[in-house]
């Protein structure tokens, strides 16, 4: 499980980790990542891991974080 969790957060961490180190982080480079992460839950809950199957337990996580992702989806939609 725990691999799973390492899989799912590390590419959430990653694009964190991109858009901390901009000097001059943009509004452009937001639908961007919005649509990463918006892909990596939806890959995870339909099972699909750079490494392995993710658990039960992640792909529950990526759900939550999927539906919290589509409260700003009104918003992102203006930018894509």
């Amino acid at each position: 499980m725990l691999k799973s969790l390492i899989d799912f957060l590390s590419t959430i961490k990653t694009m964190t980790n991109v858009m901390s180190n901009q000097q001059y982080s943009t509004l452009a480079m937001q639908p961007k990542i919005y649509k990463l992460m918006v892909v990596n839950c939806k890959n995870t809950i339909d099972g699909h891991s750079s490494t392995r199957n993710p658990t039960p337990q992640v792909q529950k996580a990526a759900q939550a974080v999927l539906a919290k992702l589509k409260k700003h989806e009104v918003i992102c939609k203006v930018w894509l």
